[in-house]
């Protein structure tokens, strides 16, 4: 028996401890069906650089289908430019309906398994509950990280002022 103890292609299957905008890497796609009977894509996506770098993100989409089919598909419109298809691209090659949630998975793999996506993740409540992720632009998600940034460096020297004004 082999003990199999190299660590050297493996992610870290934990997600980010703190809430953010994270580059990442679709790394995997799977369906199942809800215990409610949805058809839903689970996905999994891997943080590509800054301190969480390889740690995972995991998020889910419900297939559209029924009377919500149109609101649901605004979500994989967002997840889908997310990972770069422009939205022609998005009415181009998603042009087909499907009886099997793997065939429909399958489509979606094609698409876009390995792409970077766009992510502003918010973990788990400790009081229980869901994370959260929100699939934005690069444009999107650059802005949003500069505007943290300027508030951050806002609240450092408000901080500073503070301590300053305190002596």
């Amino acid at each position: 028996m082999s003990i199999e103890f190299d660590f050297s292609n493996d992610g870290f299957d934990m997600p980010p401890a703190d809430a953010g905008h994270y580059r990442v890497k679709i790394s995997e796609l799977s369906g199942y069906e809800t215990s409610n009977g949805n058809p839903r894509m689970s996905i999994q996506a891997t943080v590509m650089d800054g301190p969480f770098e390889g740690y995972t993100i995991k998020d889910g989409l419900n297939f559209p289908a029924g009377p919500k089919a149109r609101a649901i598909r605004r979500f994989w419109d967002s997840f889908f430019v997310s990972c770069g298809l422009t939205p022609q691209e998005v009415r181009t090659v998603f042009t087909k309906n499907f009886d099997k949630i793997d065939d429909a998975v399958n489509m979606v793999r094609e698409a876009i398994l390995g792409s970077e996506a766009h992510v502003y993740f918010t973990p788990r409540p400790p009081d229980g509950g869901y994370s959260n992720c929100d699939w934005q632009t690069p444009v999107v998600a650059k802005g949003a990280v500069k505007a943290a940034k300027s508030r951050k460096s806002s609240d450092d020297e408000n901080e500073a002022l503070n301590k300053i004004l305190s002596m």
